[in-house]
């Protein structure tokens, strides 16, 4: 879940598989929910800090108004933390994700 958005009941969020990553825009106190990434990746295989590079699946992503088209997207980690690029009407903003759970 984003531990940076400005508004308690508007947020991202992400499932992350071996290979696949998923990112939600999620609103109304979560009563809503709206693809904004989904992609594959190849796992980083060293422990550690990485920054890798998700593949769109355009198929999943092509119909989601509120997806990004970019072709890639790269994500970082950092102990337990993974960020990435957002822009949305111009502005751009960096996300971070905390593991929940």
């Amino acid at each position: 879940m984003q531990t940076n958005s400005n508004a308690e009941d508007s947020y991202q969020t992400a499932t992350i598989t071996a290979d696949s990553i998923e990112v939600y825009w999620v609103s109304d106190g979560g009563d809503t929910k709206s693809l904004y990434w989904a992609g594959t990746y190849v796992p980083p295989t060293e422990p550690g800090d990485h920054a890798w590079d998700s593949a769109n699946d355009v198929e999943k992503t092509s119909t989601a108004i509120l997806a990004s088209p970019s072709p890639t997207k790269t994500f970082t980690l950092e102990g337990d933390e993974i960020s990435y690029e957002v822009t949305a009407l111009e502005t751009t903003m960096t996300v971070r994700l905390g593991r929940d759970g």
